[in-house]
């Protein structure tokens, strides 16, 4: 059996008439196995890029960052996925980021002529 013989019975792909012109034969089914890998991909793509568009947010954010170079962190953070951002999240902040909208809850007491004695 040569190569193309062997192509044709394990991928069903089909010669038409003189030319070369080859045909794929798939089902058009989705099983339940495609089905839970196609959703996996989609959660998992969905994390990846929750996490990296958080961590560029949060590089962005922060005054300073472990080792001064926030051009490294965000290089290691697009080039390598889920690991980049991982690692940013765990050792590449060393500063808290002030809160914006804090309320500042101020006492005032009063006093009176007993607080005196």
């Amino acid at each position: 059996m040569d190569c193309a013989t062997a192509a044709i019975l394990q991928y069903g792909i089909g010669f038409h008439g003189g030319t070369q012109k080859a045909s794929l034969q798939t089902g058009a089914e989705m099983t339940l196995e495609r089905w839970i890998l196609a959703i996996s991909i989609v959660i998992v793509a969905g994390i990846q890029y929750g996490l990296v568009v958080y961590a560029i947010r949060d590089l962005n954010r922060r005054p300073t960052v472990r080792g001064n170079n926030k051009f490294a962190w965000s290089l290691l953070i697009l080039a390598v996925p889920f690991v980049g951002a991982l690692i940013y999240g765990i050792s590449g902040p060393t500063s808290f980021l002030p809160r914006a909208n804090r309320s500042v809850h101020h006492t005032v007491s009063t006093l009176d002529e007993n607080d005196l004695i």
